[in-house]
């Protein structure tokens, strides 16, 4: 799996740290509402 994700995207899986790090916005407008 992780060889096929690297060969789609060119780079490392992403932990789940830096997913939510990077949609951490996403995350907080929908618990707000």
């Amino acid at each position: 799996m992780t060889n096929d994700l690297f060969q789609l995207t060119g780079g490392k899986p992403m932990t789940i740290y830096d997913f939510v790090k990077v949609h951490v916005a996403d995350f907080t407008r929908k618990a707000t509402r």
